[in-house]
């Protein structure tokens, strides 16, 4: 939909539901994705014992990036909300 360039949606010592694994450290992830449109993002998450933290970071590269990112911002919010409340459910042990 945004010409992201995701590489493959099943398991992958690479990949996280497609997007790139950039760094990872004892307690976190980062993941990044790159668009056609001039959009780069990173996810970044960190496990603490009982919560953990998310991030989203978006670099507009472009102006098409400037154009596209506030039309999809609430459907980010919308699928961040749903994912997150799927994540809040599963023990911590499970998630890891």
């Amino acid at each position: 939909m945004l010409g992201a360039e995701l590489g493959p949606a099943s398991s992958s010592p690479a990949h996280v539901f497609g997007w790139r694994i950039g760094e990872v450290g004892s307690d976190w992830i980062r993941l990044e994705l790159r668009s056609k449109f001039g959009l780069r993002a990173n996810l970044v998450l960190r496990v603490r014992s009982e919560f953990f933290d998310f991030a989203t970071f978006v670099e507009h590269c472009g102006a098409a990036g400037r154009i596209i990112w506030p039309c999809v911002v609430p459907i980010h919010l919308v699928a961040l909300r749903y994912l997150l409340s799927r994540v809040a459910r599963v023990p911590l042990e499970d998630a890891r």
